[in-house]
């Protein structure tokens, strides 16, 4: 049995706000393949962090460490 495993957190402000959402596990990667994703999203501290990696190789297959104010296009931010 092959089993996948992911955990999501997030860091909720007075608010009832999502101020920081971190994701690390396994996920399906747009190639089709499991890939080992790690993701931080910090709006406290202006913060964006992805890397995907290829268990099998251990090649890393995406990398992205930038401002948060800076990662758009992206996912749901993209234009419609």
């Amino acid at each position: 049995m092959n089993l996948k495993a992911q955990i999501r957190i997030k860091k909720i402000n007075i608010e009832n706000r999502v101020t920081v959402e971190q994701i690390v596990g396994d996920d399906l990667h747009a190639s089709g393949l499991w890939m080992h994703k790690e993701r931080l999203i910090d709006r406290e501290n202006d913060h964006y962090r992805e890397r995907i990696v290829n268990p099998a190789t251990g090649k890393e297959v995406h990398f992205v460490d930038e401002p948060l104010s800076q990662h758009w296009g992206h996912g749901s931010a993209k234009k419609r």
